[in-house]
């Protein structure tokens, strides 16, 4: 497959994953990151729209639904956590893409970041007890070592 065509990289041994099986290329993983910010958002969208709540006043009514803690919170604390974080992620990628790391690895990494951040999603949505919340913090953990790997990969390739 041609690396300028197609959402996921060529089929190769990856050394991040120790097996072979085909990975979003770096940019398709930037774009995924950002889906992934906005999906709890969304969802609380829905709830909102579920509830017949107005939409003249957004953050009042967010506000009323987030009180007690519930689903729509969780949506909604996940939600802000990843707009905090999707900007490191973002850096981490492009520079290490600007440096001249390969595509592909850049992709193992970008990858796995995005893989962490779905169960970080699942996690925080179902966070209702201590081992969920304790898996969310390890998913966040690995985030962030993914992020510094590839940080790491771009000083060490960059002249």
């Amino acid at each position: 497959m041609d690396e300028t065509r197609g959402w996921c990289a060529d089929v190769s041994f990856s050394p991040v994953l120790c097996l072979s099986c085909t990975l979003l290329k770096p940019y398709a993983a930037l774009w995924a990151g950002v889906m992934l910010v906005y999906f709890p958002n969304g969802i609380t969208l829905f709830m909102r729209m579920a509830k017949n709540t107005n939409n003249t006043t957004p953050r009042l009514v967010t506000a009323r639904l987030m009180e007690g803690g519930g689903l729509y919170a969780r949506l909604q604390w996940a939600h802000y956590h990843l707009l905090e974080g999707y900007p490191l992620f973002a850096a981490a990628v492009l520079s290490a893409m600007q440096a001249g790391v390969s595509p592909s690895v850049v992709g193992d990494y970008a990858t796995l970041w995005v893989a962490f951040r779905v169960a970080y999603i699942a996690a925080y949505a179902g966070g209702v007890n201590e081992l969920i919340a304790s898996f969310r913090s390890l998913s966040f953990a690995m985030c962030c070592l993914v992020i510094g790997q590839l940080f790491l990969l771009a000083m060490a390739a960059a002249p």
